[in-house]
């Protein structure tokens, strides 16, 4: 009875690994269904898109610094000298066990929908760290090009008392757009999502939140 007890007590605490392990699968196959479906739509949708894109991001590395008993970081590449990548691409990595100063990535590069970069969040949250990636094994920090990160402890809490994480067409082009709420402008950030400090993810639907 007391060992009956203790285990659903134990299965009432959180999810098991394999409902972990479940549900990031299911996170990696919804990223890469909504960026095909999306890839030829308007700049609203596009900008919609990179937000649950980079949502279902912070969800992963929140499940893997969880499932690995690590400190995990969310990458976003900021290099305003290639456009291609600055502030488009994001990726995973994972505090090595055996050696703190080196990471190693969990998953592959995600790049946003072209003409959609990532804002900044409102609150400014993020770190920055120097890494070489990709890295197909850990690889000591402060080397290679500039990322600006975003943490979660080894709790699955995120590192910081919450962030606002803003999308919105290229602020470089300074085009108005049509698609967009009420004509945006280029720059402006017309999706996102609030991450709390317990590292739960919260869409935001109405755009004059995120300004």
């Amino acid at each position: 009875m007391g060992v009956q007890l203790e285990m659903t007590r134990e299965r009432a605490s959180g999810f098991t690994a394999l409902e972990l392990v479940l549900v990031l699968g299911l996170i990696a196959t919804l990223t890469a269904v909504v960026g095909w479906g999306l890839r030829d739509s308007g700049t609203a949708a596009r900008a919609d898109a990179a937000a649950l894109q980079a949502a279902a991001v912070i969800r992963s590395a929140r499940i893997h610094a969880i499932l690995g008993r690590a400190e995990s970081r969310v990458l976003v590449a900021d290099s305003p000298v290639d456009p291609e990548r600055h502030r488009r691409v994001f990726t995973i990595v994972v505090r090595d066990a055996r050696d703190p100063s080196r990471w190693a990535a969990v998953r592959g590069e995600l790049l946003l929908p072209e003409g959609i970069r990532f804002l900044e969040d409102a609150n400014r949250a993020g770190g920055e760290m120097r890494l070489t990636y990709p890295c197909n094994h850990p690889v000591e920090e402060g080397r290679g090009p500039l990322w600006t990160y975003y943490a979660f402890t080894a709790a699955g809490e995120f590192r910081s008392p919450g962030a606002v994480f803003r999308f919105g067409p290229d602020p470089q082009s300074g085009r108005p757009d049509s698609s967009g709420p009420s004509g945006t402008e280029g720059g402006e950030p017309i999706a996102g999502f609030y991450v709390s400090r317990i590292g739960a993810v919260e869409m935001i639907t109405d755009p004059e939140e995120l300004r």
